[in-house]
């Protein structure tokens, strides 16, 4: 079907290349090129990414809009409380989609058809080296 994305890998980042504070995170071009480097090895493409915010506002930050990925359809997807509830539900989260040349919250309804989550898994690869949670 035209238009629809299957995401089939997951990539955590850690160590020295991810800088986080309460109300910052950052992600050096090394790490992103370490990526970029899985994203080629696997034949597959960047379609979004899930970060999280400190508290139950999943609203894009202003660091978000001005310096997140800015490519039409590119989703960004925010989950509450630094995401350190495992259960929660995907309409606690904001999910976002960077169309027309700036983001927009997709609406429930709109989220119910642009986005399918299915309960299938994706493996998971690590990049960065290291465990911290830096």
């Amino acid at each position: 079907m035209a238009g629809v994305v299957i995401v089939t890998h997951v990539v955590g980042l850690r160590g020295p290349g991810v800088v986080k504070t309460p109300n910052h995170l950052s992600i050096s071009a090394e790490l992103l090129d370490d990526v970029t480097d899985v994203m080629i090895e696997n034949g597959v493409y960047l379609v979004g990414q899930i970060h999280s915010h400190p508290s139950d506002w999943v609203e894009l930050s202003d660091a978000d809009r001005l310096y997140g990925i800015q490519a039409a359809g590119y989703l960004s997807v925010v989950a509450p409380n630094f995401a350190r509830d495992p259960d929660t539900p995907p309409g606690r989260c904001g999910f976002h989609v960077h169309d027309h040349g700036s983001w927009r919250r997709l609406g429930t309804w709109e989220r119910a058809w642009r986005v399918a989550l299915t309960g299938g898994t994706a493996p998971l690869i690590v990049v960065g080296g290291g465990s911290d949670d830096r």
